[in-house]
């Protein structure tokens, strides 16, 4: 699998219900028609909702993993499909937070 890395933050403070990053994440390849993935790679060390909010026309909150909070300490691993214009950040819910965040998203061809 082809990945091109986008962003990460490796052991920062985030509050609950607060974007992890300063500015959306948009896909790399912006020359293409086709959809595009990013592979998010994360991990918390206390147990909570990890959110996609998909920015455009109108604001959409996503409930990674079925909405089911993440186990604390473990690493987890999702895909997301972009289409061309779509654009998004993540939030962690369910704990009173803050709490340190690490994440890693590389986009790729394939999901």
């Amino acid at each position: 699998m082809d990945e091109r890395m986008v962003a990460e933050i490796l052991g920062v403070s985030k509050a609950v219900d607060t974007d992890w990053f300063a500015a959306d994440i948009d896909r790399i390849d912006g020359s293409s028609f086709k959809p595009v993935y990013h592979i998010i790679d994360v991990s918390l060390p206390t147990s909570a909702v990890l959110n996609v909010i998909r920015s455009g026309d109108q604001t959409l909150t996503e409930a990674l993993n079925a909405g089911v909070a993440l186990a604390a300490g473990s690493a987890y691993r999702f895909s997301i499909k972009l289409n061309p214009g779509d654009s998004y950040n993540l939030q962690y819910t369910g704990i009173a937070g803050p709490q340190l965040v690490t994440c890693r998203i590389a986009e790729s061809q394939n999901p």
